[in-house]
């Protein structure tokens, strides 16, 4: 296969790994360096080995990526196979191959190889690697061809990009035990400074993952699913051995972050920390691609996990008893330094409230489905009752959250009003079941050139508000997963075409980028000086706006 095919991967802004593994390969300063990854360290400190490279032998521009290996000119290779890693190469008095550190990872080489492998394998394996060198080879590369294999048809002009991001959704790819001891496949967000499961990234990424390996974005559902606490609160991040829940588990760095930030987080009580009720809608999202027989199958097997975790939004994180449930720490928002989390808290956010009332229509609507199946008609028809009341109280007081003079959702913290122009205020739509004037302020504003119609849309932050900046975060940058969340309120909503051009911006601001991003910058379409490259939910959502991009098109033919 030629090796440019991978000529995205330039081991600097888009370093080499394959699936299932978490070895990472840079290069830097004429050396290759190799990362054996880990949930919450540092990269510099999964440092694994650094080999000196000699330009006489090899230059850094002959030096590419092919299927699961780096091919060093014509003088080597470095292969990789789940969490194995061997190098095979002339050495010279010119290359020095340094071991940076043990204990997770075991490092043996003699003149002409090396070998490097985790001391428990992600698969529970452990030991001395089995395979001979050609048998290894053959393995390595197989692995990483059948993933490209999968990759979904796209319209000709998307096959690049839509290469790109199938080949991140793969090789973000690891292997990891989980809380319950068992060896769970888990896409991550990032195998540079994500090495986790978050519950939401799991959400867009799994339905982009349905377009080509349903097996695996099903997967991702279950493991959001299974590890929730025994009050039905889904945690926001499961990693190997352990999970996030609540702000007691958070890790030092994100303690000194918020500090610095001065969240109103900072010296509140025990908080939980989830994110955003969005799982039976994502499940409806992958369904799509399943028969009826199968969706029926996979929703009787997630449904009461999904409606105790609706509950325990209802029941833990309504402080004040109005019906309405708020955010009690930015993280669970997932737009973790908003400018709407300026301010105190909890908040009660437009955001939130559209979710919560999309998962009880969808929750109803399974209910019905489930009838004479796992539920009687009586308990259908109860639970039915039971959250049609809570969705009319919840969409009632989005409603009362509109602001006609501003025209936008504002939030509330404490019984404050807040009127920060961001992207929560337009995820208000995600509700879809709104007044015409509603749907035609939100779509004003994303039309405004001074707000949110940016050159690459949709940025957080409106524009025009004092607290725009275009390279922090949740603060200004422009996200696709909101984007995408925005677009498919005004699709339900009846607003096909403004939907569309969301989708079609979509695509075009990871064109534009030239690989899926964690966010870029809304009016130059760069990524950001701290955004991760070959970002998860970035790559699923391109996949899944290209597909249904070239559905459409076949069905107009």
């Amino acid at each position: 296969m030629d090796g440019n095919i991978y000529s995205f991967v330039d081991f600097r802004s888009v370093p080499f790994t394959v699936p299932g593994s978490n070895f990472v390969i840079f290069i830097a300063a004429n050396c290759i360096r190799i990362f054996f990854v880990e949930y919450e360290k540092p990269l510099q400190e999964c440092a694994a080995a650094t080999i000196a490279l000699d330009e006489s032998l090899v230059k850094i521009s002959d030096i590419y990526a092919e299927n699961g290996h780096v091919q060093l000119g014509d003088i080597g290779s470095i292969y990789i196979l789940r969490n194995k890693l061997w190098g095979h190469f002339r050495m010279t008095d010119g290359w020095v191959l340094r071991e940076e550190r043990s204990g997770s990872v075991e490092c043996r080489y003699n003149l002409n190889s090396f070998q490097m492998f985790s001391v428990l394998d992600c698969y529970g394996e452990s030991g001395e690697i089995d395979l001979d060198w050609d048998p290894f080879t053959v393995h390595a590369d197989k692995v990483v061809r059948e993933w490209m294999d999968k990759k979904p048809k796209v319209l000709p002009e998307r096959d690049y990009a839509a290469r790109v991001c199938w080949w991140v959704l793969g090789t973000n790819m690891l292997v990891f035990r989980a809380p319950d001891m068992s060896f769970r496949r888990a896409v991550v967000p990032s195998k540079i400074g994500y090495v986790g499961q978050w519950q939401w990234d799991s959400y867009f990424i799994a339905i982009g993952l349905a377009h080509g390996d349903e097996e695996l974005a099903l997967e991702q559902m279950r493991t959001a699913i299974d590890f929730a606490l025994p009050n039905g609160q889904l945690p926001d991040v499961v990693f190997p051995e352990g999970i996030l829940a609540s702000s007691d588990d958070l890790p030092l760095a994100d303690r000194e972050k918020l500090e610095i930030e001065c969240s109103p987080s900072v010296g509140k009580r025990h908080l939980p920390l989830t994110k955003p009720p969005l799982t039976a809608w994502s499940v409806e999202r992958i369904c799509e691609q399943f028969p009826l027989s199968k969706r029926r199958e996979i929703i009787s097997s997630v449904f009461e996990g999904i409606r105790k975790s609706q509950d325990w939004w209802f029941r833990e994180s309504d402080l004040d008893g109005d019906g309405v449930p708020e955010y009690l720490h930015p993280y669970s928002s997932g737009l973790d330094d908003s400018p709407v989390f300026d301010h105190d808290l909890p908040v009660v956010s437009p955001d939130l409230i559209a979710y919560l009332v999309v998962q009880d229509s969808i929750l109803e609507m399974w209910a019905e489905e489930a009838k004479g199946s796992y539920l009687t008609t009586e308990e259908a028809e109860t639970f039915k009752r039971q959250v049609t009341a809570r969705r009319t109280t919840v969409l009632n007081s989005l409603l009362k959250l509109w602001d006609e003079d501003r025209s936008m959702f504002v939030a509330r913290a404490q019984g404050t009003l807040i009127t920060d122009r961001t992207v929560l205020s337009l995820l208000g739509v995600f509700a879809a079941d709104l007044p015409a004037k509603i749907i035609d302020g939100i779509v004003s504003d994303i039309d405004d050139r001074q707000r949110f119609q940016s050159d690459y849309p949709i940025p957080t932050v409106a524009m025009d508000e004092k607290e725009f900046d275009e390279e922090t975060m949740w603060r200004g940058p422009t996200w696709m997963n909101t984007t995408y969340l925005i677009s498919d309120g005004l699709e339900r909503a009846g607003r096909i075409e403004k939907a569309r051009e969301l989708r079609e911006a979509i695509m075009r601001n990871v064109e534009a980028c030239g690989q899926p991003v964690e966010y870029l910058n809304p009016r130059t379409g760069e990524k950001c000086q701290n955004a991760v490259p070959s970002f998860g939910w970035t790559a699923a959502l391109y996949i899944d706006c290209a597909r249904r991009e070239y559905l459409l098109t076949c069905k107009r033919e």
